[in-house]
């Protein structure tokens, strides 16, 4: 459903409407349809899609260390196809000292955490439960 919205909300911006008035409308129809949870998904799909037709397709990939990249490349394609990222996909690598090992994949506003500290986590909560 929320797809409709963004679809309508992003035809309405580019055919010219002022962004205050497309807003308007859209929380107004929100409102009276009793959907006013997706305003939130809808304005984040919006802007993907403007996103990728200004040709902003950027991924992140962050790693403890600067190594891990070439050792986990495949399970960083997989993570990075899961969330949609292509092969033009531009990817850009950032070192997070927060991480024990592993990898967190974000595209699109989506995240993959296969980091070692989320596995770790759940781990820990599924044997303290």
């Amino acid at each position: 459903m929320q797809h409709y919205y963004a679809q309508a909300l992003h035809a309405s911006l580019r055919d010219g409407m002022s962004v205050e008035v497309a807003l308007s409308r859209l929380t107004t129809v929100l409102q009276k349809k009793r959907h006013e949870k997706l305003l939130v998904p809808v304005l984040l799909e919006v802007v993907r899609i403007l996103e990728t037709q200004n040709g902003t397709d950027i991924a992140e990939v962050r790693v403890a260390r600067s190594g891990d990249v070439t050792l986990l490349t495949s399970n960083i394609k997989t993570a990075l196809a899961n969330l949609g990222a292509t092969g033009s996909t531009k990817v850009l690598e950032v070192i997070d000292k927060t991480l024990v090992g592993g990898f967190v994949t974000t595209y699109n506003y989506r995240e993959q955490d296969e980091s070692y500290k989320r596995i770790l986590k759940s781990l820990y909560d599924s044997i303290t439960k």
